[in-house]
């Protein structure tokens, strides 16, 4: 992985979410790109927002590099002495957050995506109202959400949540989760919610097939897997993320207008508003 692309709003959830994805990148040996949207209410008329005459632009842009010059800043500051040291850089650019981070993630050949999440559910300030669900459906690459406050300490664990739909679908969205935890040397944890009534065998079958094969074809041995029973999705996966010894979650996120599957937008999207884990969105393959 050569970069991390952190969004941010310079709230103290955004704060906390760019210590740790530093921290993530000096473990993966990324480097780091922060970025923040700047609203002009010319250009995207939203309530609430203080109504700045276009000519002001360059007082909107100056405070907003400011503002990313003290957190690069902070960043900095959590260099310890042998550690990788990435290589910071910052943009602010006009637009949505989603727009932003979106056509950042593209030009600037990004691999993994860092926002905070708000202490009330949802993304922090940085993707206002539907901000936060169009960015979970417009990402291009994976996108990590961090819960606020969530201190930062080495991903043993991540668990890979699986819909059992489609064998292919589920080996892509693992395959894709595969360099991540490479590069953290972590053990991936395939997991399915068996909702009431669902036949478990038949689980326990395919989670044990798919998890040789990820072991035999796409040669990761540090693979395991859990079936967990008669729980609606939402309930099983808190679990999960509570008692579970898992440090991170991944979902795939169909975008809409695709086939519904267990795990379309509304569960992705919940998850997101009061996970008490890192969550990993992995968007699905078109």
């Amino acid at each position: 992985m050569k970069k991390v692309l952190i969004a941010t709003d310079f709230s103290e959830n955004a704060k906390n979410a760019a210590i740790f994805g530093y921290k993530l990148a000096v473990q993966t040996k990324s480097d780091i790109e922060i970025c923040t949207a700047m609203t002009i209410p010319a250009e995207i008329p939203q309530a609430g927002v203080i109504v700045w005459p276009m000519e002001e632009y360059h007082v909107i842009e100056e405070g907003a590099l400011n503002e990313l010059k003290q957190l690069k800043k902070v960043l900095e500051a959590q260099h310890a002495a042998g550690d990788f040291k990435p290589n910071i850089t910052f943009k602010a650019e006009p637009g949505t957050a989603t727009d932003v981070i979106k056509a950042l993630a593209a030009k600037d050949h990004v691999e993994l995506i860092v926002a905070g999440t708000h202490d009330a559910g949802g993304l922090s300030g940085l993707m206002l109202g539907n901000h936060a669900r169009n960015m979970i459906d417009a990402t291009p690459t994976p996108l990590l959400l961090i819960p606020s406050g969530f201190k930062f300490s080495p991903v043993k664990t991540i668990a890979v949540a699986l819909d059992m739909k489609h064998k292919g679908d589920d080996f892509a969205t693992i395959t894709a989760i595969q360099p991540l935890a490479t590069l953290l040397d972590a053990t991936m944890q395939l997991v399915h919610v068996c909702h009431e009534g669902e036949n478990t065998d038949e689980a326990e079958i395919y989670l044990a097939e798919i998890e040789q094969e990820v072991k035999q074809i796409a040669g990761y041995a540090k693979t395991t897997s859990l079936i967990i029973k008669q729980a609606p999705t939402e309930t099983g996966l808190n679990w999960l993320c509570n008692y579970g010894n898992v440090d991170m979650l991944a979902m795939v996120h169909h975008h809409r207008g695709l086939v519904a599957s267990l795990f379309t937008g509304s569960h992705t999207k919940k998850m997101a508003g009061h996970i008490a884990l890192p969550l990993l969105v992995i968007p699905a393959k078109s």
